[in-house]
Order: structure tokens, then sequence, then C-alpha cells
């Protein structure tokens, strides 16, 4: 998390979809690893985050095919 000179903090996160389905959140960008089927990183937790996440995710077709993608949230 870093603040901004409106005083607007900013969360930066990076996604992936492990090949089972399961829905991953990284504080940096992950790497494929293709034999456990797994995105690999530093895990980024928080709940409240996973869950807006996940309800973006949900809404496309959005896969273990697909590299991971970034998302940056701000807030006061």
């Amino acid at each position: 998390m870093s603040e901004n000179k409106d005083n607007k903090k900013t969360i930066k996160i990076w996604t992936g979809m492990n090949k089972n389905g399961f829905l991953v959140i990284f504080s940096d960008k992950p790497v494929r690893d293709k034999e456990s089927g797994k995105w690999l990183g530093t895990m980024y937790a928080n709940s409240v985050v996973y869950k807006m996440v996940k309800e973006i995710i949900e809404k496309t077709p959005y896969n273990w095919n697909n590299e991971p993608e970034y998302f940056e949230f701000s807030y006061s």
C-alpha cells in the first residue's frame, strides 16, 4: 500500500487463476508453475480486496491460460 500527494492510499495487486480455478492474489507479479498448476509469488491477504477482485473476475472468462492481471485500487 502506498500513499500519493492527494492523501489517497493505493493498493497494487496482481491476480492469477490456478489451474484448479482458485483465484490467488499477490503483491508482486506472479510466475506460472506449470508442474503444480499454481501461480507463485508473494501472497497478498486482504479479504475485502479479495472479495472485490473475485466479483470482477467471476464476470469474465479469466482462467489458468490467461496471464496475471494487475489491479490498482485507490481510496482516501
